[in-house]
């Protein structure tokens, strides 16, 4: 038999030393190959493993080992992990960062942050955007009224009463005495000529009464006074004519009675 081949007797044909197993002599059974030893098959002898090992040494968490008879450990990219025994990397999914290659701060975005994947860490969402899902770069630009600071999962209406000219800041200033805003208002509201607003915080407009009148930007509508008659109620009034009166508070003038002098 030819070296690494066997046979016993009665047999017509050689047969090949298996692996695992070493066969010094043509003529005898195999032997099993020595704990830290081994053969492929077909040799008269055990080969011993790299280091003699007996076992095979885990592929430390954070690298992988694609190559069995080798020692050298390949370190994981950023945004990607390993747990030990690993033979590859995998990526950090996608609604996850994963700020260490061994995977034990893998942890999901926060709302208002998000990763499309194979991230170190999450990304914030930008200001004056709204970003609703952890797991994708898509975002809303906010609406006029509404503000983001960045890091939001939805834009923040502008409070009542205020008014909020950019979106991508919590800078706001409260209405003016005569303007009004009822929330989420880019700027606020001039209360209208003929009309009283009360209160910033909301459009509740009080149409002036007759012999009343108030322009814009008005709180209180202003009582036309005597003498005068304000027959519109957005604009101030004019003098009675000769032989006409007013005690105030008149859309028009009343004629002076019959046996009355009206100076």
């Amino acid at each position: 038999c030819s070296s690494g081949w066997y046979s016993l007797a009665g047999q017509a044909n050689c047969t090949q030393c298996p692996a695992g197993q070493m066969c010094p002599f043509p003529n005898t059974q195999p032997f099993d190959c020595q704990s830290g030893t081994y053969s492929t098959g077909g040799t008269t002898t055990c080969s011993y493993s790299t280091g003699g090992q007996a076992s095979c040494t885990d592929c430390s968490a954070g690298n992988f080992c694609n190559d069995p008879t080798s020692s050298t450990e390949t370190p994981c990219s950023s945004g990607e992990y390993s747990l030990a025994r690993s033979s590859s990397c995998t990526p950090c999914p996608a609604g996850y960062e994963c700020p260490s290659t061994d995977g034990s701060q893998n942890a999901p975005c926060q709302p208002g942050y998000y990763s499309t994947g194979s991230q170190s860490s999450c990304t914030q969402c930008p200001a004056g955007q709204a970003c609703p899902s952890t797991n994708s770069a898509t975002s809303t630009t906010c609406a006029s009224g509404t503000y983001s600071v960045g890091g939001q999962q939805e834009c923040t209406v502008c409070p009542a009463g205020y008014e909020c000219p950019n979106t991508n800041s919590a800078t706001m200033t409260q209405c003016s005495t005569g303007f009004y805003s009822e929330g989420g208002r880019a700027a606020c509201v001039q209360c209208p000529d003929g009309y009283s607003c009360p209160s910033i915080y909301d459009d509740l407009k009080v149409q002036c009464p007759t012999g009343y009148y108030a322009e814009s930007g008005a709180t209180t509508c202003t009582e036309c006074p005597a003498g005068e008659e304000c027959p519109a109620s957005n604009s101030p009034g004019s003098a009675c004519g000769s032989g006409y009166y007013s005690l105030g508070g008149q859309a028009a003038c009343t004629p002076c009675p019959a046996g009355y002098e009206c100076p």
